[in-house]
């Protein structure tokens, strides 16, 4: 687990393990990672955030697949994560199951699948679910979560479920201050 003092540094800091410059963050366009971290996540992991169009702030395979297939050549920042918001801006919320699906296609493409849970609590609350089925049962990589939007003061961390992440972690925390 790699604390950080909010969500933006704990996103950042997460998929830090998982991207390069040549690569892509695949997310919807209403997220917090795309709209409400001021390109933070540009900024310091130096690869790209591209927006995809939702019609109720979930990610779909559908939606996925559409921008992936846009983005196979040199000449194109190379998907390497799927990152969905649990629950999104909208208040809506992904089922275990309606996660292990942006999850599959993502890990068929040699891909990760990032989870923004900022509000995981409240999703999992609505759904009346333990905590734990949002995470590497569902098929997730790297986990943020949000202590933040619980009222807690630094109590944000990204949580690396991949193993092959997690062998230089500890140094993208330490050069994020």
């Amino acid at each position: 687990m790699l604390f950080a003092f909010g969500g933006t540094g704990a996103n950042v800091v997460g998929l830090r393990t998982a991207v390069d410059s040549c690569h892509a963050v695949l997310c919807a366009e209403s997220s917090h990672l795309w709209r409400d971290e001021c390109s933070a996540p540009e900024r310091f992991l130096g690869c790209k955030i591209v927006p995809i169009a939702t019609d109720d702030g979930k990610l779909s395979p559908k939606d996925v697949s559409a921008s992936r297939a846009r983005s196979r050549r040199v000449h194109h920042a190379q998907p390497r994560v799927v990152s969905v918001s649990q629950s999104t801006e909208w208040g809506t919320v992904y089922t275990p199951d309606e996660l292990l699906a942006p999850a599959d296609l993502a890990h068929e493409n040699g891909m990760l699948l990032h989870v923004d849970g900022a509000r995981l609590a409240n999703a999992a609350a609505g759904l009346g679910v333990p905590l734990g089925v949002f995470g590497a049962q569902a098929g997730v990589d790297v986990m943020t979560l949000g202590g933040t939007k619980l009222g807690m003061l630094g109590g944000d961390a990204a949580v690396i479920f991949d193993d092959g992440l997690k062998a230089r972690s500890g140094y993208y925390q330490k050069q994020g201050m």
